[in-house]
């Protein structure tokens, strides 16, 4: 077979006369191929340069036009192969009816920022790392077997199984960690009804983005009245259309929650830890650590368990807010220490419940 014909998917093709219809070249090679191909006859493609993280594909990619079959990502795999004393070596193959430079860089640039299968919605990300997330939650399987391995060099696993789930979704969806913990944030308590309204809309990121201080502090009020995970999630998805509404009639959301945390309310709650609960992280005082007069005021107002762990979850939601905050550093370390101040604080009121309980079990026997 000759040089041209070994490139030619179909050998009866007519010629479509050089490049005067760019359309059918679009249209002839929307679909790899899987081919066996001679190692000699592929060419590297420099006029859009190589890119410098390597290809995840277990194959190189190329584009094969009559005389002439181009690389457009993994050249070092054809190198690495061709070094070994292989002759061929397995391919996807995209075919192109004549040979066209710029259609070639097009394809290059592009087999690395448009999926084969296209893209979606903002909410279908949101919606569909969710389900991801609560599909490796419940997995008996360690996060680190659906890793790439090598491919990306800053991934860190580590013994928390939700942050490991969270760096194999950035590995593997090719998004930044930060990216991902939005992702979660912002699919947060929806349930499906409002989670479909939203993909039917084709909501972007703009929305979520618009409404997410509402849904945060509706979040942390309804955390703080004790309400269980079914209501928070029916209160937030309905709340979440509302908001919509108001946003594709306004471009904005007028109505402004604030929060909603009032010690009467519950008076096992810790007022001075409350005082410190905020829709946005403030910042922090000179801190202290009060082990003598805290121990007083939790003998005077005991915290519970439920109490306790509601406000554990508070500190989970600061720090998912800290997370989205595009300040400063100087702005996100006095937030963070705020935070960390608050953890210390809840930490004493474990210990504290801790001490309790053995003394309680000691009156028993």
């Amino acid at each position: 077979m000759d040089r041209q014909n070994a490139f030619n998917p179909d050998k009866n093709q007519s010629s479509q006369g050089g490049l005067k219809d760019s359309q059918t070249i679009k249209s002839i090679s929307s679909q790899a191929v899987i081919a066996e191909l001679d190692i000699q006859n592929i060419q590297p493609f420099q006029r859009i340069p190589d890119y410098a993280c390597p290809t995840i594909s277990p194959f190189p990619i190329v584009v094969i036009s009559p005389g002439s079959c181009t690389c457009i990502d993994g050249w070092d795999l054809i190198q690495n192969s061709k070094s070994t004393g292989n002759t061929k070596i397995t391919c996807y193959a995209f075919h192109i009816t004549e040979h066209c430079e710029t259609e070639i860089a097009i394809r290059k640039v592009a087999i690395r920022t448009m999926p084969q299968g296209g893209t979606c919605s903002y909410a279908e990300l949101v919606r569909n790392a969710g389900i991801l997330f609560k599909m490796l939650m419940a997995s008996v399987e360690n996060p680190i077997v659906f890793s790439h391995g090598g491919a990306r060099r800053d991934i860190h696993y580590a013994d928390n199984r939700e942050e490991n789930i969270r760096e194999l979704l950035a590995e593997r969806l090719g998004k930044s960690k930060t990216t991902i913990n939005k992702y979660l944030s912002h699919g947060e308590y929806l349930i499906n009804y409002s989670l479909n309204t939203l993909i039917e809309s084709n909501e972007g990121k703009a929305f979520f983005e618009e409404v997410q201080k509402n849904k945060r502090i509706l979040i942390k009020n309804l955390l703080s009245e004790g309400e269980p995970e079914e209501i928070i999630a029916e209160t937030v998805s309905k709340d979440m259309l509302s908001w919509l509404e108001e946003f594709h009639e306004t471009g904005k959301i007028g109505t402004v929650l604030t929060p909603d945390f009032d010690d009467q309310d519950d008076e096992n709650q810790n007022s001075e830890f409350e005082n410190k609960i905020s829709c946005t992280l403030k910042q922090p005082e000179n801190f202290k650590y009060r082990s003598g007069n805290f121990e007083n005021s939790l003998r005077q107002n005991m915290p519970t368990d439920e109490s306790s762990r509601v406000k554990l979850s508070l500190i989970k939601h600061q720090l998912i807010a800290l997370d989205e905050l595009n300040e400063s550093h100087e702005n996100i370390v006095s937030a963070l220490k705020t935070v960390v101040e608050e953890s210390l604080l809840l930490i004493s009121e474990f210990e504290f419940l801790n001490i309790h309980s053995i003394k309680e079990n000691k009156e028993e026997l």
